[in-house]
């Protein structure tokens, strides 16, 4: 929901609410992109060298909410330093969160369920993705709507025209261009503040997670080798019986009967 919702909307600031071009647009949203791939590359690093993910994943999403809610603070004449900082931040709690999600699920699950939860994971992100995108819009342009109406004096018949027109806006009077994007920028906010709103409470779940390397750790005690040293013992006990009863038995007979007994036996089995 955040990650789809916020890769959709920044871009609509940049270049509706600034002015900019598509390609600076998406120049400014580079810091986002790649950080939350190197990041989650090192997340991953971190991972496989402390054994343990709960960590990362609790830094990730502190470092989401962060990043998120700076662009709350965002204005129609930002410094580019704020837009940059909150995206390099925000990507950094990405890629700390997005590794270490999957190694919780698939730590937590039996092996022959893997491959159905990572799918099942995959499906759920991009269905939230959607649903955000949905509600968000709604969200949106409700809010706009109303507030350029409230702006405008009820003047329906331009609030249409821009709502479904954005691009005339630069042809309006220069107070008329104020009003939409003031009313462009505080729906942007409303937006971003929806996002930190779940991102914390994301936060605040993840503090809840276990570490699923503790315990795979503790072994399930090996049933089969007890069962195995019972049964030896039990045979052990069973021959060393049988030897003494032999024992007790041959001691009845006299050492003349016993080379007799001997000599019957070979002479059986050479028959």
């Amino acid at each position: 929901w955040c990650y789809f919702v916020d890769i959709y909307y920044f871009p609509i600031y940049l270049q509706d609410i600034r002015g900019w071009s598509p390609i600076i647009a998406g120049v400014i949203q580079l810091p986002a992109t790649c950080s939350s791939s190197i990041f989650g590359v090192l997340a991953g690093y971190i991972n496989s060298k402390t054994g343990h993910y709960v960590r990362c994943l609790w830094f990730g999403g502190g470092m989401w909410a962060v990043g998120t809610g700076l662009k709350i603070l965002f204005a129609r004449n930002s410094n580019i330093g704020l837009l940059v900082g909150s995206n390099l931040i925000q990507g950094l709690g990405i890629g700390f969160t997005f590794q270490p999600t999957l190694l919780a699920l698939l730590s937590h699950t039996d092996s022959k369920d893997r491959a159905i939860v990572t799918g099942l994971r995959n499906f759920f992100r991009c269905f939230g993705g959607a649903i955000g995108l949905i509600v968000s819009g709604i969200i949106f342009k409700t809010i706009l709507q109303n507030q350029i109406t409230k702006k405008l004096n009820d003047n329906y018949e331009l609030v249409h025209k821009i709502m479904y027109n954005f691009t005339m806006v630069k042809d309006l009077d220069i107070q008329v261009q104020d009003v939409v994007l003031d009313s462009y920028l505080y729906s942007f906010k409303i937006i971003m503040i929806t996002l930190t709103v779940m991102s914390g409470f994301m936060f605040a779940l993840s503090l809840f997670t276990k570490d699923g390397s503790d315990e795979d750790d503790q072994e399930e005690p090996n049933h089969d080798n007890d069962e195995n040293d019972i049964a030896v013992k039990e045979y052990s006990s069973i021959d060393e019986e049988a030897n003494n009863n032999n024992a007790s038995y041959i001691e009845k007979f006299s050492s003349k009967e016993i080379i007799e007994i001997v000599s019957i036996e070979e002479k059986s089995k050479t028959v």
